[in-house]
C-alpha cells in the first residue's frame, strides 16, 4: 500500500506540474499574440 501511496503521489505532482506548465504556455502565447488562440488545442497535451 505504501509504494502505491508513493507512485499516486509522484503522478499527481506530475499532472499537476504538466498542467501549471501548459497553463503557463497558455497564457505566453494569448500574451504574445492574440492570433495564437487557435493554435493552443495544438499545443496542449491530450489526455
Amino acid at each position: 500500500m505504501n509504494a502505491e501511496g508513493e507512485t499516486a503521489k509522484k503522478i499527481r505532482i506530475a499532472v499537476a506540474a504538466c498542467e501549471t506548465v501548459v497553463h503557463a504556455n497558455r497564457i505566453k502565447l494569448l500574451s504574445a499574440k492574440p492570433g495564437n488562440i487557435l493554435l493552443i488545442p495544438k499545443v496542449a497535451p491530450k489526455e
